[in-house]
């Protein structure tokens, strides 16, 4: 996967998770919300940029146990520093391309 590529998966995680905020999105449904947009991407990108974002703390992530399917679920929100940046209230960051339209 190119550069390019990996800058645009990331801006179009921050806009799902911009949209769905305040509410917490698990990575199951962020996959199949992006599988939507590009199709060509596996659990494993999203998976892999998320642990970006993470580091870049334009998102927080918490495994939850989910008991009545018992199982752990990795549960994802925006930051405040997430959403300036979908705003475009912080300089651009270069690992991440802003989808438009916001």
């Amino acid at each position: 996967m190119n550069a390019a590529l990996h800058k645009t998966i990331r801006g179009w995680i921050l806009r799902v998770l911009h949209i769905s905020h305040p509410v917490p999105l698990n990575e199951r449904n962020v996959f199949l919300t992006m599988n939507d947009i590009m199709p060509e991407i596996t659990e494993k990108d999203i998976a892999s940029e998320m642990s970006y974002l993470r580091d870049k703390a334009y998102v927080e992530s918490s495994l939850k146990k989910i008991a009545l399917l018992q199982e752990e679920m990795w549960l994802h929100k925006i930051t405040s520093k997430g959403i300036d940046l979908m705003e475009r209230n912080l300089p651009e960051d270069p690992g991440v391309e802003v989808p438009g339209g916001l």
